[in-house]
């Protein structure tokens, strides 16, 4: 490097393609960028790139179709949380958020306070029961016109009112709520029984038949004469009462 006629330094010198001189009282700093960039390089470096990221989107759009086939298994520990059709649900769970409904009665159905009856059941069914009534140890109960036949009959009709055999106190209002079985019918009859009942639609009698049965009417309908009469349904329990 030469000194110049002005007393500085001369004779500057760049190496490669870019360079930047600077410095105080005419001294020469060069500053070198980074050689030229291979193309070839920077093309290889692209493919590259362009090839991973093929790769992660076919490899995502994999995952999706799986997912959404069903065969990928998202729960922990490979177990899935996916029920098959038809399976029964666990012990304690319940479909759609399903409970017990809570505005179903209390009272026990009346099918089920009769048939558990250890009495057993002779007959149940609907009878109507008029002027002469209807014998309720035969199988179905029919209308007598025997005086001594007839274990109730329709005594008046305004207010409706059912009798019971002629001289006997064998019927008795069912006071509690749902059915009585056999014996706290045959308890109720001994201890509260009358000769005559006024009745309405929903009342329960019970009732001690000619041969020493037990029944029990659930009134179902009323009428202000004696051709209709009084509609119920009846039950009657084979067991015999000594």
């Amino acid at each position: 490097m030469a000194k110049d006629s002005g007393g500085g330094l001369s004779g500057n010198s760049f190496h490669g393609s870019t360079a930047a001189q600077h410095g105080e009282h005419s001294v020469q700093i060069n500053h070198y960028g980074p050689p030229p960039g291979n193309p070839r390089n920077r093309v290889r470096i692209t493919l590259a790139a362009l090839a991973v990221l093929v790769l992660l989107g076919g490899a995502l759009t994999l995952a999706l179709w799986k997912y959404r086939d069903g065969t990928a298994d998202p729960a922990p520990e490979g177990r899935s949380t996916h029920t098959p059709s038809g399976a029964a649900p666990a012990p304690g769970a319940t479909r759609g958020s399903e409970s017990p409904s809570s505005g179903a009665s209390d009272a026990p159905a009346p099918e089920a306070s009769l048939t558990s009856d250890p009495g057993g059941i002779q007959w149940t069914g609907p009878v109507r029961i008029v002027e002469d009534g209807p014998y309720l140890d035969e199988k179905p109960p029919k209308i007598k016109t025997s005086t001594y036949g007839e274990d109730v009959h329709l005594g008046l009709v305004d207010p409706p009112r059912l009798s019971g055999r002629t001289g006997e106190t064998n019927l008795a209002l069912w006071p509690g709520t749902g059915m009585p079985t056999r014996q706290e019918c045959a308890d109720l009859i001994a201890t509260q029984g009358v000769r005559q009942v006024k009745v309405a639609k929903g009342t329960v009698v019970c009732v001690a038949t000619q041969e020493g049965r037990t029944a029990v009417l659930t009134i179902t309908a009323t009428s202000n004469n004696f051709t209709d009469g009084v509609m119920a349904q009846a039950t009657v329990w084979s067991t015999v009462t000594d």
